[in-house]
This record gives structure tokens, C-alpha cells and sequence, in this order.
């Protein structure tokens, strides 16, 4: 945990499975508060195919890594994220060796 970290909240994807027929069950989406993490949005001039603006973001979390997948979302500073990818990231400081956690790419796109 980053001392001075923010609160983000892990919007867990869970599968609803199959009913007794074998017909699909919708899922739902758990929400869990992780704290202590540091949040790097990232402006960007990108835009999707429909011309919407893309933000990119990432967070960085301490300690244990977290189990996500692609359908997970992250609320950070009241924006809600999509996951980009489903493999954590991570980087270490090549001149100590300090590597701050398990990194996440995000994404949103406005408009």
C-alpha cells in the first residue's frame, strides 16, 4: 500500500453460470474497495472509430496481486474504467530493484 494512496473501487465481474436447462444467467458485478493505490490518468489525443475521445489511466496495487479480468471496471476519483487486457503489469526501478506492485491498465472513453 502507497501511504498516501487513494481509494479505488474493484468492480468484480462475476459469471451468472447456467440456469437448469442450460440457458445462460446474467451476471453481476461486485463491487470491492481497495485502498492505498496510486491512480496516473493520462490525457490522450486518441480517439475510437466513432470519434469519441479515449482516457487512458492506470493504477498501481500494493501488496497481494488482484485476480481481475477483461469484464472487471475500476472507479477511481468518481470516473468509472474498463480494463484493458486481462495481464497485470508490472515494473522495477532498474537502478534498485523496487518494484511498486501490480499494475493495470484502464480506459474510458467519452462522448
Amino acid at each position: 500500500m502507497f501511504d498516501n494512496g487513494e481509494t479505488v473501487t474493484w468492480h468484480r465481474w462475476i459469471p451468472g453460470g447456467t440456469d437448469d436447462y442450460g440457458k445462460p444467467l446474467p451476471g453481476t458485478y461486485v463491487e470491492q474497495d481497495l485502498t492505498g493505490v496510486a491512480f496516473a490518468p493520462e490525457g490522450t489525443d486518441e480517439s475510437d472509430p466513432d470519434g469519441r475521445t479515449v482516457i487512458d489511466a492506470e493504477i498501481i496495487v500494493r501488496g497481494s496481486a488482484i485476480p481481475y479480468s477483461a469484464r472487471d471496471q475500476f472507479t477511481a476519483r468518481g470516473v468509472r474504467y474498463g480494463v484493458v487486457g486481462a495481464s497485470a503489469g508490472g515494473w522495477r526501478n532498474p537502478f534498485t530493484g523496487w518494484s511498486p506492485g501490480q499494475t493495470i491498465k484502464l480506459k474510458r472513453v467519452v462522448g
